[in-house]
């Protein structure tokens, strides 16, 4: 072969080449960071009465919380004894004179639990907005039982003593 010819046909194919390597994406060699987790929102809960006296004749309790009812699709109710995983209970919901989102329970369900004497307790509240975001309060609850009025914390009414 004449090399007048080869030397064109060489250059003709390293200039390909190159247009070959200009037009192809780079390919990436580092991953692309994971997109940031969206923050799971927190919400403020307030039970009352802050003790839960398991001697006392009271019936209910109620869990206020900031969110607005009207935004709240579907919710859980949880009472978490010591390490134990939080358990579900009956509960029912109302709005409050605000528009708040509020659950109540009956004590019969907390005695049933056998929660811990002392502040080794927590009520962990669960909402599901109506786009699936998910939000979370909880509140510590210390548990007494005794016919003695508690020196602290919110008491809630008492309707006397038990036998």
């Amino acid at each position: 072969m004449n090399r007048a010819y080869v030397r064109p046909i060489v250059v003709l194919a390293l200039a390909g080449m190159a247009t070959l390597v200009a037009l192809t994406p780079a390919v990436a060699t580092a991953q692309e960071p994971s997109p940031t987790p969206t923050p799971v929102p927190e919400m403020v809960i307030d039970v009352s009465p802050g003790i839960l006296n398991l001697a006392s004749d009271g019936e209910t309790v109620t869990v206020h919380t900031d969110v607005p009812h009207e935004d709240v699709y579907t919710a859980e109710l949880y009472f978490q004894v010591g390490d134990e995983p939080p358990r579900a209970f009956s509960w029912r919901t109302k709005e409050d004179n605000r528009g708040f989102f509020v659950a109540n329970f009956y004590m019969e369900e907390v005695r049933a639990l056998e929660p811990n004497i002392g502040d080794d307790n927590k009520i962990v509240v669960e909402i599901v907005y109506g786009d699936n975001t998910i939000a979370f309060g909880e509140q510590q609850i210390t548990v007494i039982d005794s016919d003695e009025t508690p020196t602290s914390g919110n008491p809630g009414v008492r309707k006397g003593k038990k036998n």
